[in-house]
């Protein structure tokens, strides 16, 4: 129920915006808008304004549509003909179909000026220890130091480490390491970095810095049900002592294990009523990016009271947080694009497409974990909208500008039979992917 009424909210929230910007734009340039529809279906709620435009909410919450004034049923209802969306040059079509992802954009913006107005909660920059050989270590980089800032970026959480070194990589050059001991470190810079952020899964790993995490135990708290570890008779209270004969001290080296032993059996050490109990695990197998890695189904024991004092707030002043609003909008729209791209190469796992079941099933997780989470959640299913609706496939919003350019470049009006051509394999497309989207999400549920 709780995912059913979020997802519900979600979808009313991000489509109600991204329509009501095409609806905006379109009115500004005179276009007649006829519907404005949340949802689809048979009308549930409907109502009609002074300027003749249905208002409607709709039963099936799988997104909405403005239906704008058209040449053919301008001139079938005696419409002014310069109210129809062909009557208005390229650039203003292009404006009216770019306003519906422009306004999620914002909408995500918002959403974080309000979020980040109470503050931002993160662990601390501490590092626990440094990996040896790593660029770190070489710098003179030791544990127990807590990071202050990063190439004149001030830092307060391990989050922001983490942005500020992928950053830093992104630019090239060396990393300069401010310590809150007032130590200043130089880190020189490795031009091979960016390729094993994906293997390492962090910037702070691929230069060696390892996050203090003193209050994740290796105690195991869950374990999920026809996973690898339910199979091998791993249970909820084992504690993880030892993976192919290495000893472990930290979850994250024994995530580091079981992701490069995908499909292949290895002895697990576990301590269980006050003995050691051998068990032989064979971890599956799952994509992440464009690698396999192995995936065991466990989940750790999180320490309340260890993790109590590494828990910062970090507060904005009005300048503060609007920086801070258009940097985390920003990262979300490089993100998303990022996706984009590893779906259209193929590096992205059928595991990381979510549509209506999966969106709705994390938006309850995240309506779990409190109000803010899930505003959160709320911002990045926005800010994926948006940048998914720029695709220049037909009938979403990126194939409308496409035709409006190629229009423009060739100068000339397309056929009808060209258009009904590509709103018909627009459809198409669209009908395939969200039978996929769809079977996806059912096949992951169950």
């Amino acid at each position: 129920m709780l995912a059913i009424i979020s997802f519900i909210l979600i979808i009313l929230i991000i489509v109600s915006v991204h329509e009501y910007g095409h609806y905006v734009a379109a009115r500004y340039f005179g276009v007649r808008v006829l519907r404005f529809s949340v949802g689809f279906g048979k009308p549930l709620l409907l109502r009609r304004d002074r300027h003749g435009t249905e208002w409607v909410l709709a039963p099936v919450p799988l997104g909405g549509y403005v239906r704008m004034l058209d040449a053919e049923s301008a001139a079938q209802h005696n419409y002014p003909p310069e109210e129809a969306i062909e009557a208005k040059s390229h650039w203003q079509r292009i404006i009216i179909y770019a306003a519906g992802p422009f306004a999620n954009i914002v909408l995500s913006f918002v959403l974080l000026l309000v979020i980040l107005s109470n503050g931002e909660q993160g662990l601390r920059p501490l590092v626990e220890n440094v990996r040896a050989t790593s660029p770190a270590a070489t710098a003179g980089i030791s544990g127990g130091d807590e990071i202050a800032a990063i190439n004149d970026t001030a830092i307060n959480t391990w989050r922001q480490v983490e942005v500020a070194l992928a950053d830093s990589l992104v630019a090239g050059g060396d990393i300069q390491v401010a310590m809150a001991d007032g130590a200043v470190y130089e880190i020189a810079a490795v031009p091979e970095a960016l390729a094993e952020i994906e293997t390492l899964g962090s910037p702070a790993a691929v230069l060696g810095l390892v996050q203090q995490q003193n209050y994740i135990k290796l105690q195991i708290a869950t374990v999920q049900p026809d996973s690898p570890a339910a199979a091998a008779g791993v249970r909820v209270g084992d504690t993880l002592i030892m993976f192919n004969g290495i000893f472990v001290e930290r979850w994250d080296e024994a995530v580091q294990i079981i992701a490069a032993h995908p499909q292949q059996p290895m002895p697990v050490v576990v301590w269980r009523d006050n003995s050691a109990l051998t068990v032989t695990v064979t971890p599956s197998e799952v994509k992440r990016g464009r690698r396999k890695v192995g995936y065991m189904g466990i989940s750790p024991t999180i320490d309340r009271a260890a993790l109590a004092p590494l828990l910062v707030t970090v507060s904005y002043s009005p300048p503060e947080l609007v920086v801070a609003a258009v940097k985390n909008t920003g990262q979300d729209i490089a993100r998303a694009v990022s996706f984009v791209r590893l779906l259209i190469s193929g590096g992205a796992s059928r595991t990381q497409v979510s549509g209506p079941v999966g969106i709705a099933t994390q938006s309850a997780d995240a309506a779990m974990l409190g109000f803010g989470v899930w505003l959160r959640f709320v911002t990045l299913i926005s800010t994926s909208l948006g940048i998914l609706n720029l695709l220049p496939l037909p009938l979403l919003d990126g194939g409308q500008i496409l035709l409006s350019v190629l229009q423009c470049v060739s100068r000339r009006k397309f056929s009808d039979k060209t258009l009904r051509l590509w709103h018909i394999s627009g459809a198409a497309i669209l009908l395939a992917l969200m039978t996929f989207i769809i079977i996806n999400d059912i096949v992951q549920l169950f």
